[in-house]
Order: structure tokens, then C-alpha cells, then sequence
């Protein structure tokens, strides 16, 4: 079968210049139609919103944190939708913006007292993102307690009004979390904090542009497609050889590596690093690789036709799954969320993208 390799040829930053400053680390971002860009960064407990041109060129910033209209406590995601920005936050509510001057046209508190009629405790789940599903919004909720080994994402529909639909529930996989040696306190208390390591799997979901919802466990390079009612429709597996995993490789505090003494490590790596579904319903994923320096990218349609393939450079020891990466792509373009070596600053990168035919595999 005949497979493209990707030419990625470098166009542009947005980042810091004479017009404009950004505040802070990039958070999440977006792009639309005509290319526009649009981010959130944060400084301690300050967010604001940006927006460029397709030529990168400033257009407009607005302050968003506070507790009015369109204010947040804090920010968790920004999706661009219909000409207009859906920003989410604390405490549990959406706004949503007008793309072209970043006025505020409603906001809207999320009502989710149905979350606990089925069982579930509400201060165990808190929102973290808001995702569009045709013209329906989902919110994501996720379980927070840090002494809990499984952490837990749910899927709900909001109505109108902004009331959790129980009726549409989307469970995703319970995601381990490791915990370092316990504590024990002059009082009794005993604590195990969370440990971060670069081999951690994690739940993904994606919705697609023709209505679908695609699942994947980073365990293997593997996903489930659902149609919009939440129904399985096809599941499909991409044969893929899964790199060795060696803890003495591992560039890893103390503390961690005691704490891994106590618990399964598992022999391999996660077969996927990253992964970024486009409008055009392709999936990007960056696979971990026998190369410590290296991912090989693959790009992947929903009925599990390979369609290209490609390698960039990275660094395995540094993945984490609390400074998860921030890929976009949209139409011929890819965006990647990059730190300057030098001064740390946060900036977005614009790369084109070239399709070139390959030699059959």
C-alpha cells in the first residue's frame, strides 16, 4: 500500500514583537476558517485572550479573569465554533465570544445537580472542557481527588440551559495514577502524592466534523468510533510494535524512582504520545518510538486507512501528563505550541504541509 511521507516547511511564530506581549504560559488555543488564531495564556491569576491574522499579525487582546460577565476564575479550554470562541471555566461556566472583536455575547453557568441524582458525587468531578458535537455541547468532567489511583473522565451533553443531560453519558477508561511512598505523619495522617512519569497512559476523545466520536487508550494504537447517540459503530487497530520501556533510562527525581518500587511497571511504553483529530477527521499521532529522540507521526482517517507517515524530533523522558503537548492542525497548516530555550517564553509555531508519495510498504 502506497503511504506519503510529510513535508513540514517552517512559515512563521507568533509570539512576542513590538505590538504585542504574551502574558505567561499558552494554555490552549485555536484556529478558524480564514486561519485566524486565537489563545489564552496565563500568568499566575491572570488570563487573556489573543488573536492574530492568518499572517500572524496582532489584532486584538482582552483580559478575561475576574468574576463578571465573561470572567473566569480560572480557565480550562477554548474551542473556536461558528465564527465564535467557547471559552470554559471556574466556577462551571461557558462564554462565548464573538470571533472578529472578542466582545462577550452571553455566558452561561453549567447546572450539573443531575450528576449527583445517578450517583455520582459532585465535588468529586469538576468540568474541564467544553467540546462541540455537531451543534450540541459536551462538557468533560474529571475526578480530582489526588489520592484516588484512578482517574476518571466523563462525557455529558448540555441542554440549552446548560443542565447536564444523564442521558448521554460517555465513560472514558480509568487512567492509573502513580503514588509515592506513603507519609506517615506525628499525628497519624498518612499521604501518597501523585508522581509523574513519562510512560503514563491517558484517555483521549475527540469529536468529529461529521458527527462522530472517536476513543482511544494511549495503551495501544487503537481507537472506537461512536456515532452521535453514544453507539459503537466500528473499532479499529493499527498493527504496531510497542517500544521496550527501561526504568534505569529514565532521567527521573529520587523521590519518584523510590516510589516506583511499589507498584507494576509495565514493560513498554504507551504506543501513542499525542494525538490531534483535524477538521478534515484525520488523525495526527505521535507515536513513542526505540528512539529516546524521536516520534513517528501518523496520519490516519476514521476508517483506519494509513495516509501518511513522518518523524520529528522530541524528547521521550520529557513526556508528562500535566504538561500535555498542544498540536493544531487546520487545512494545510499545523500549529505547535513551543517554549523558547533561551528566555522560556511560550510561542506558537506555523509549519505548511506537504504530502509526498512514497515508495509502496
Amino acid at each position: 500500500v502506497p503511504v506519503d511521507t510529510i513535508i513540514l516547511t517552517h512559515q512563521m511564530d507568533i509570539k512576542d514583537n513590538e505590538q504585542v506581549f504574551i502574558e505567561g504560559v499558552i494554555i490552549d488555543f485555536d484556529i478558524d476558517e480564514q486561519q485566524r488564531v486565537f489563545l489564552i495564556s496565563a500568568s499566575q491569576s491572570v488570563y487573556k485572550l489573543y488573536s492574530f491574522d492568518k499572517e500572524g499579525n496582532f489584532l486584538k487582546s482582552k483580559q478575561i479573569n475576574g468574576q463578571g460577565p465573561g470572567e473566569f476564575e480560572k480557565v480550562y479550554s477554548m474551542k473556536v465554533h461558528d465564527n465564535k470562541l467557547l471559552i470554559f471555566g471556574f466556577p462551571d461556566k461557558y462564554g462565548v465570544f464573538d470571533a472578529n472583536d472578542l466582545n462577550l455575547m452571553y455566558d452561561k453557568k453549567i447546572d450539573r445537580k443531575n450528576l449527583q441524582d445517578i450517583g455520582f458525587i459532585d465535588k468529586d468531578f469538576i468540568p474541564k472542557s467544553l467540546l462541540t458535537l455537531g451543534d450540541e455541547l459536551v462538557v468533560m468532567f474529571e475526578s480530582m481527588y489526588s489520592h484516588t489511583e484512578k482517574r476518571e473522565r466523563v462525557y455529558a451533553k448540555l441542554s440549552r440551559n446548560g443542565e447536564v443531560n444523564v442521558d448521554t453519558l460517555l465513560f472514558t477508561k480509568k487512567a492509573p495514577l502513580y503514588l509515592g511512598k506513603e507519609q506517615v505523619f506525628s499525628n497519624g495522617y498518612t499521604l501518597r502524592n501523585k508522581i509523574y512519569v513519562p510512560f503514563s497512559r491517558k484517555s483521549e476523545v475527540f469529536f468529529s466534523s461529521s458527527n462522530q466520536i472517536v476513543d482511544l487508550w494511549t495503551e495501544d494504537f487503537a481507537f472506537d468510533i461512536y456515532n452521535s447517540d453514544g453507539l459503537l459503530t466500528n473499532s479499529i487497530s493499527i498493527p504496531f510494535e510497542k517500544a521496550k520501556l527501561n526504568i534505569d533510562e529514565l532521567k527521573i527525581s529520587d523521590y519518584t524512582r523510590e516510589g516506583l518500587k511499589e507498584i507494576d511497571i509495565p514493560e513498554t511504553w504507551p504506543a501513542i504520545y499525542n494525538v490531534e483529530l483535524d477538521k478534515l477527521d484525520r488523525l495526527w499521532v505521535a507515536t513513542n518510538t526505540n528512539k529516546p529522540n524521536e516520534y513517528s507521526w501518523w496520519v490516519v482517517n476514521l476508517e483506519g486507512e494509513v495516509l501518511a507517515r513522518f518523524t520529528l524530533p522530541g524528547e521521550r523522558n520529557k513526556n508528562s501528563p500535566i504538561s500535555e503537548p498542544l498540536v493544531r492542525v487546520s487545512k494545510d497548516h499545523i500549529y505547535f505550541r513551543e517554549q523558547d530555550s533561551i528566555n522560556f517564553n511560550y510561542y506558537l509555531s506555523k509549519h505548511k504541509i506537504d504530502f509526498k508519495k512514497q515508495a509502496q510498504e
